[in-house]
């Protein structure tokens, strides 16, 4: 396979930047991807690669997480300010889950463990390169279709008239008129940069980014951490009931009026879409308490086969208390999706508690077509949530908690290797004492 791109005949080799304090890894690093057809350049400082990234493009930098001047992921957070196109891979020997969260939330693409192993080493790369490469195609591919149909179709050429009045709708909810048509044309073309938003809504860039830090606190709009300055609208079912609750807490007369143009917001915005393309996979920050407690919710609801959790007790007990909030909506979904299939098998690991009594928690789930087991640990070493082996939640996972950080994907790679970390922890768990069940 070729590696690089070529311009009237002349071959051009990707670039890449390997910055680690270790003489002997930037030199086995640089020779095993040379031979590939890489072109590379080494800095033992993060000092040294800062002043190489001024005059010169990489492709891709891969960061060791421990440099004598820098933290690591204090210079990954300076090359995501200064290339936020460039991918960046995290190098560590001392795996832990919060550097790797922390490395994730600061915009690295993605991580590998020393000692790497050259296969390992070219394969993440390689595949870095190319996801990028599709994004960039499907992204043009994307525009040229937005303006087509804003060209060659009827209803799309009515858009702006169904913003204003979408706009006008969901201000009732508590949004301002412009929030609310950032949020509207997030849901109708599903995936826009701040540049894009502005051209389809009339809306200024800079007026764009004040908006999006507004909606992702309310908690509806969503950035791709493997994507950047890239915007995302949570569903329309999602984002109105977020923006119910907070409603109520404000006016509890509203409920009834709100509730009801709920139902016509959400009915109506799917008969609109533009683009109608999905995300395959994603791996999406959850920057607060009720956008977590919705996709655990939406979540639960999508279970066919089987949960798996590793949490603190108090964060099974507020699982227990999303369950109860939501009891009567999973109650129905339960009853229509499971009436001819096997029970959907629920494993929770937790910590021992002697005062632990989950007795109602077993029976109402066991009422919804669960199957629960349960084990614990003396401490729980990190919070998860996965779902049919096909989404996982991970993080301080803390529903009353708004500054938690907690992480969503549907990405295969991070799903497997959540998996495998709760199975290897399963095997070494106790079951709870039969007093506390």
């Amino acid at each position: 396979m070729q590696i690089g791109k070529e311009q009237n005949g002349v071959y051009n080799a990707h670039r890449i930047l390997i910055v680690d304090d270790d003489d002997l890894v930037r030199q086995s690093l640089s020779g095993v991807l040379e031979l590939e057809g890489y072109k590379t350049a080494d800095a033992a400082t993060a000092g040294h690669a800062l002043d190489l990234l001024k005059n010169q493009y990489f492709d891709v930098i891969l960061i060791d997480i421990i440099l004598a001047d820098m933290n690591g992921l204090h210079l990954l957070q300076r090359l995501q300010e200064m290339k936020p196109e460039t991918i960046k891979i995290i190098i560590t020997g001392y795996p832990s889950m919060r550097n790797i969260i922390e490395a994730l939330d600061l915009g690295a693409n993605g991580y590998l463990m020393k000692p790497i192993a050259p296969e390992e080493l070219l394969r993440t790369i390689r595949n870095k390169i190319e996801a990028r490469t599709r994004f960039e195609d499907t992204t043009k591919k994307r525009l040229a279709e937005l303006t087509d149909k804003q060209v060659t179709n009827a209803e799309a050429n009515n858009f702006l008239n169904f913003l204003q009045e979408m706009a006008e709708e969901l201000a009732t909810f508590g949004l301002t008129t412009n929030q609310a048509k950032v949020y509207v044309t997030l849901v109708s073309v599903e995936l826009a940069s701040a540049s894009e938003i502005a051209r389809t809504a009339g809306i200024r860039r800079e007026e764009v980014y004040r908006i999006i830090c507004e909606l992702e606190k309310i908690g509806i709009v969503t950035r791709k951490i493997d994507k950047p300055q890239k915007f995302s609208a949570f569903p329309p079912e999602d984002a109105t009931l977020i923006l119910i609750k907070s409603k109520l807490s404000k006016a509890a007369k509203e409920i009834d009026v709100l509730d009801a143009k709920r139902n016509m917001i959400v009915s109506n915005l799917k008969k609109f879409e533009l683009l109608p393309t999905k995300v395959a996979t994603s791996i999406d920050k959850i920057p607060a308490s009720e956008n977590l407690y919705a996709r655990v919710i939406s979540m639960i609801k999508r279970a066919k086969k089987n949960i798996d959790a590793i949490l603190p007790y108090k964060s099974v007990l507020q699982m227990y208390w999303a369950q109860e909030n939501q009891k009567s909506d999973i109650v129905k979904h339960r009853t229509e999706e499971t009436k001819n299939r096997e029970p959907t098998k629920v494993r929770i690991i937790t910590e021992n508690n002697n005062h632990i009594n989950q007795s109602n928690l077993i029976e109402q789930l066991n009422q919804l077509k669960y199957e629960l087991s349960l084990k614990y640990v003396e401490q729980v070493p990190f919070s998860a949530f996965m779902v049919d082996d096909a989404e996982a939640l991970w993080g301080r996972f803390d529903l009353r908690d708004d500054e938690a950080h907690n992480l969503w994907t549907n990405d295969q790679v991070q799903v497997t290797i959540l998996k495998t970390a709760f199975e290897n922890l399963w095997k070494d768990a106790h079951s709870l004492p039969s007093n506390s069940v």
